[in-house]
């Protein structure tokens, strides 16, 4: 489908995926921009995906329906329009220079994607970096020809106090995780994510990666993600830049600093009783993935 294999980079918000995308912008044969979170927007159950299912009989059937409804290759909503500004420029100067509205069938939205970032890029290789992507790996395996993707795992407690800081700071989180329910969605949020890292645990195209054991040791996971994707050695180096990566209004990345891991926010955001609900109903990913 497309001259240049696309690449994904996934994983729970807030797990570290900025900075995989920050480590992979410094080798000049790939493009990463900043997040288009178009991918996703495809799907109509994107909520179940996210938290499983939540609400009564009737919020199960209708998610249930719309996930049929995407399985058959169809979204309801979706509108390359809608937003265009909040796309990364060259992305949404392609969508208004071809004059795309909204659209129906999946496979043509994600044709039209992958066309117009492989426009964008030239004969570089084009990295799209939106975590939520992880909840439409199907659909991404599905339309796109031989994808790879690098995965970020993070630990639950660091990850689901970041999450739950964040949503007290920006109304972007708060909409998923602000509010009475906000720490319980927020675990269901992380379980679901690292629960699609799992299924792909061992899979080809797919490389994951722990954030603790990258941020300790950037040079050796390096060298891994330069073998994962054919590129010569010593063409990726250790620098945590997101100037040109991330959007203006995207405040929570800006940062240009020395790569290490970032303190815990637990004890600062949860209480003892909190800490404890995050051990007792949080997946543990060391079972899988080992630091």
């Amino acid at each position: 489908m497309h001259a240049n294999r696309p690449l994904f980079v996934v994983g729970c918000s807030r797990s570290g995926t900025t900075l995989v995308q920050s480590l992979l912008a410094t080798s000049d044969r790939l493009l990463a921009l900043p997040e288009t979170n178009r991918l996703y927007a495809v799907a109509d159950d994107l909520d179940r995906r996210r938290f499983g299912h939540v609400g009564g009989v009737r919020r199960v059937l209708r998610d249930r329906l719309r996930g049929l409804y995407n399985r058959a290759g169809l979204t309801r909503k979706f509108d390359w329009s809608k937003n265009v500004d909040k796309l990364p420029q060259a992305l949404g100067d392609e969508v208004r220079r071809r004059g795309l509205g909204r659209e129906r069938s999946i496979a043509r939205i994600y044709t039209q994607f992958g066309e117009m970032l492989d426009a964008v890029a030239g004969d570089r290789r084009w990295v799209e970096k939106s975590p939520q992507n992880i909840f439409v790996l199907d659909l991404i395996e599905r339309h796109f020809a031989q994808p790879q993707f690098v995965h970020i795992v993070r630990s639950p407690l660091d990850n689901i106090a970041s999450l739950v800081d964040a949503a007290r700071k920006y109304s972007t989180f708060g909409e998923r995780f602000g509010g009475a329910n906000g720490l319980v969605k927020a675990v269901r949020y992380y379980n679901r994510a690292l629960s699609c890292s799992v299924a792909r645990r061992g899979a080809d195209g797919h490389l994951i990666l722990r954030y603790e054991a990258l941020a300790a040791d950037v040079d050796r996971h390096l060298r891994r993600l330069e073998a994962f994707l054919g590129l010569p050695a010593d063409s990726l180096h250790p620098v945590y830049d997101t100037t040109d990566i991330v959007k203006d209004h995207e405040v929570w990345k800006r940062n240009s600093r020395a790569i290490r891991p970032a303190p815990s926010k637990a004890h600062e955001v949860f209480t003892a009783e909190q800490i404890a609900y995050v051990e007792r109903h949080a997946l543990d990913p060391d079972r899988w993935f080992p630091v």
